[in-house]
């Protein structure tokens, strides 16, 4: 029985392929204006690099295009300035480095150099030691004789914000950051201690750069020189040891609670100089790094394939130290393939030299292997989808059948009830390679699947492990305060509304987008039915949250209710909206799951609008909502009362209410401590809070406001806002 080691995928890659590293091959063989003392490079686009070189008083940057075996340079005189690294951007490439004894940062647009004015005054010997981009921001590690400090860079305005010293730095101390998807940040250092000890250390920050935990590892000795995460959130480092005279590479993979997951150290008689790591997919990942083989005079530049899983090499090449002067840089594209850039002789000469990944596995041979199976799943289109489209190449020495082949769920949730598709890709000499497919559907987390192929004389077993990891959902808000001239808080409402929610983007919700209408010619009837109509064709998905607020008038009209709009006229159907032709017909259009605050029974004297709250009128939208499946509704009051607005507060009392939690005091509302506050916590709070407010500012017994929302409809889990460390 042949068996190859356990896989692992996460629908956030869907590339999943095994295979040895194919010859690289020069593709371009250029010369420098000036002797580069410094070289770095970056990935541009799909089939792009940006090379930037430099020397005392000039930067050359060199534009490359392999596959039309194209350079462009230009020369930039850039003096008493020093480059130390280069990413690329969402706005083009960002440059850190110093100028004179300062850090400094540039961007490079257009062929154009600019350097952002930092207006910090940094500590005593600091440098830009690491650059990494999230959402429309870059984050800066600075480190000085005595701390490494971040610093975040607003891509589209430039404005840069101190974010704190977050750790004493000893004398040589090196570190990298990395962001995971929710935004936390990992600070990997290593520690000089007595003794050539060097033991890395590594910090974990939630999204606000509050400190969750920290934890030292005296096991892994040396600094680390690479790092990446595994969409399943496990961080993946490389780096050199200092044990010996002889320096080797070690790779550690450490789950997101900062316990190791496994831990393996290269030892040979070649020594290590540097080593860097990136994704090839999801399951296999490339190092490359200088290494000088026992007796050898110049540095081998040695590129390796690793399993994810087991650390274990799974391919291989190296580029002859013989043939080259050194290494000057090296970047990967998102397929995975890897360009390096080194020079040969003593000339000014480069070269590039590009590293493909073998990814045709009907070309592999089968050696002594009688079966032999490759994984691969192409692109998905939603990376949320619970739906996972598996294929999978198979070479035998025998044909196959569907019956030889069985996919099979081991874990609970993770069904597959889908045929098994299989396809004849080609037969040459007795080798058959077959193509197969079939549709799993994961529940959330880890799903093993079991891989059986049945053979003439043997049978291939393997195990596939698939994360479904699940993207934060989009939030959709739709918010309306109608101007009245008996009211006068109902435009602040709808803003302050949206305003608390905001914030909540790249927190609780991948993205927060709104519409606003609180304006006299926006809240016009007709505005408000086109806009809500223009809302409902947003591409909204079944995961995500959808928010539809009313401060507003509103009445039983006929026995139907409707909002009042500004231009309200009790004689002009016009001027009223509709709630089940206009609002909950569009609303039900809509995807994701649908949460209805109506704040629409609001006191006043608005002219042809009954002066008593109609006795029936929020059973009357209740009724409505639940003949809708999907929306969940809370009004500000129950039937037969009104809702108030207060000077002091200048709100309406249920938006108050709804401000003072978030705002003021949300962990009086978060019952399990689970920092999400869930619609259920929110009801139960207004039910409390509202009374309160409306007998501190009102004294007559009489006036009475209770929100109101179904029990049978409350889905109390559906978390609505992220409570962050420094409201608690």
């Amino acid at each position: 029985m042949i068996k190859i080691p356990t896989l692992t995928c996460v629908v956030t890659f869907w590339l999943l392929s095994t295979g040895m590293l194919s010859q690289g091959y020069e593709q371009i063989e250029f010369s420098t204006e000036i002797t580069w003392k410094e070289v770095f490079m970056t990935q541009m686009g799909d089939d792009s690099l940006l090379v930037l070189g430099c020397d005392e008083s000039t930067w050359e940057f060199v534009t490359l295009i392999p596959r039309k075996n194209q350079f462009q340079n230009q020369l930039m005189s850039v003096r008493g300035a020093t480059p130390s690294i280069i990413i690329n951007t969402i706005q083009g490439p960002i440059i850190g480095g110093s100028a004179g004894d300062e850090p400094a940062i540039w961007r490079y647009n257009e062929n154009q150099l600019s350097e952002i004015k930092l207006p910090v005054a940094f500590s005593e010997g600091s440098e830009i030691v690491d650059l990494i981009e999230f959402d429309k921001h870059v984050l800066i590690l600075v480190g000085s004789l005595a701390h490494f400090s971040f610093y975040q860079l607003n891509l589209e305005n430039n404005e840069l914000d101190s974010i704190q010293e977050i750790v004493k730095r000893t004398k040589d101390e090196f570190a990298l950051i990395k962001k995971n998807q929710f935004a936390e940040t990992y600070l990997v250092r290593s520690c000089p201690k007595s003794g050539h000890q060097n033991p890395i250390a590594i910090r974990k920050y939630d999204e606000e750069n509050a400190l969750l935990w920290e934890k030292e590892y005296p096991g892994i000795n040396g600094i680390v020189t690479g790092l990446i995460i595994h969409p399943n959130g496990d961080l993946l480092g490389t780096g050199i040891t200092g044990r010996s005279l002889q320096s080797h590479t070690f790779f550690a993979r450490w789950a997101p609670n900062g316990s190791i997951i496994s831990l393996v150290e290269e030892n040979s008689l070649d020594k290590s100089l540097k080593r860097q790591i990136g994704w090839i997919n999801a399951s296999t990942f490339w190092s490359i790094g200088d290494v000088i083989p026992f007796g050898a005079r110049f540095p081998d530049i040695e590129i390796k394939q690793y399993s994810v899983v087991n650390l274990e090499v799974t391919g291989q090449n190296q580029i002859s130290g013989k043939a080259i002067e050194r290494q000057l840089a090296n970047t990967v594209d998102k397929l995975g393939n890897v360009s390096i850039l080194y020079k040969k002789g003593h000339n000014n000469s480069i070269y590039l030299k590009y590293i493909a990944f073998n990814q045709d596995p009907c070309t592999r041979p089968l050696d002594a292997e009688s079966i032999m199976v490759t994984y691969y799943s192409p692109p998905a289109p939603n990376i949320t989808t619970d739906r996972f489209e598996f294929a999978a190449y198979i070479k035998t020495q025998n044909q196959l059948s569907p019956s030889d082949i069985r996919i099979q769920a081991l874990t609970s949730g993770a069904k597959a009830p889908e045929p098994t598709n299989l396809v004849l890709i080609n037969s040459d000499d007795n080798d058959y390679c077959y193509k197969i497919t079939k549709r799993l559907f994961l529940q959330q987390g880890e799903n093993n699947i079991r891989v059986v192929v049945n053979g003439d004389h043997e049978t291939f077993t393997d195990t596939l492990s698939i994360f479904h990891v699940v993207k934060r959902p989009n939030l959709y808000i739709f918010s309306v305060g109608v101007v009245y001239e008996d009211l006068s808080f109902t435009g602040k409402d709808a803003a302050d509304f949206v305003s608390l929610f905001t914030d909540q983007e790249g927190r609780l919700f991948e993205k927060v987008t709104y519409d606003l209408l609180n304006t006299r010619e926006e809240t016009k009837a007709i505005s408000i039915i086109n806009k809500l109509e223009d809302f409902s064709q947003l591409p909204i998905e079944d995961e995500d949250l959808v928010f539809v607020f009313f401060s507003s008038h509103g009445d039983l009209i006929n026995q139907d209710f409707s909002i009042l709009g500004s231009n309200y006229d009790f004689e002009d159907p016009a001027t009223m909206v509709h709630f089940k032709q206009e609002i909950i017909r569009r609303i039900s259009k809509i995807k994701g799951k649908k949460v209805l605050f109506l704040d629409a029974c609001k006191s006043g004297n608005l002219k042809g609008k009954g002066e008593q709250p109609s006795l029936e009128l929020v059973s009357t939208i209740f009724k409505v909502v639940a003949s809708t499946p999907g929306i969940l509704a809370i009004s500000s009051s129950t039937d037969q009362q009104s809702s108030y607005e207060v000077n002091d507060l200048q709100n309406g009392i249920f938006t108050a209410a709804i401000k003072q939690l978030f705002l003021q005091n949300p962990k009086v509302s978060d019952l399990n401590s689970d920092q999400v506050i869930t619609i259920g916590e929110l009801y139960q709070y207004l039910g409390q809070r509202v009374p309160e407010l409306i007998k501190q500012y009102f004294k007559d017994p009489n006036r009475q406001q209770n929100p109101t929302m179904p029990l049978e409809e409350i889905d109390r889990e559906l978390p609505i806002y992220y409570i962050s460390k420094s409201q608690l």
